[in-house]
């Protein structure tokens, strides 16, 4: 069983890793790209949730609604910096910039909004959240950090992206600290 939510979980992080892969080879600007990602993925999900046989209650719930468009437009904000930054300096170093996002939302969530953060399955993240429930917390974190990895590895051998030697201490910097703070951290915890 854990095999195979490891193998799920690496499938999901090398597939969100060729992201930027995808679209350097498409010829349309950042903004189009988001918008008809943002359009074919929403027709997909009201779909899903219609043949699946979904009631609509946002109306019920207005100010979670509300909650949930500011997220959506957050979130297609990001999309469309993320790929803009593809564009213009590259998938490799795009991808382990925007991994330093995760470390804001950290940071802020509980302060802002008094929450944890919690893993919770979705239609398109099904790999990935489905996996790391069985798998140990340490795999985890761990092994997510090759989603930038592939990403940077992706970059260098189909779209022959080159990295400074300075870009790549940076990248090294960025993934060991990453890794490094998940061991001490869980070093920390253990009793003596």
């Amino acid at each position: 069983m854990k095999n195979t939510a490891f193998f799920k979980y690496l499938f999901a992080l090398l597939l969100f890793g060729s992201n930027g892969i995808v679209a350097s080879f498409i010829a349309l600007g950042s903004l189009r790209i988001v918008l008809l990602r943002t359009l074919i993925g929403s027709l997909l999900l009201i779909a899903l949730f219609f043949l699946t046989g979904g009631k609509l209650t946002f109306y019920k719930h207005k100010q979670q609604f509300l909650f949930l468009a500011a997220s959506g437009i957050a979130m297609g904000a990001s999309w469309m910096f993320l790929y803009e930054a593809y564009a213009r300096i590259g998938v490799g170093i795009a991808s382990l910039l925007y991994y330093c996002g995760p470390v804001i939302v950290m940071v802020l969530s509980p302060l802002l909004f008094g929450e944890k953060l919690t893993a919770c399955k979705v239609i398109g993240c099904y790999f990935y959240f489905s996996s790391i429930g069985k798998l140990p917390v340490q795999t985890v974190a761990v092994c997510g950090y090759l989603e930038p990895l592939s990403a940077v590895l992706f970059s260098l051998v189909f779209l022959q992206e080159s990295m400074l030697p300075a870009q790549i201490v940076g990248a090294v910097l960025i993934l060991g600290g990453a890794i490094f703070g998940e061991f001490a951290k869980k070093k920390k915890a253990e009793p003596f």
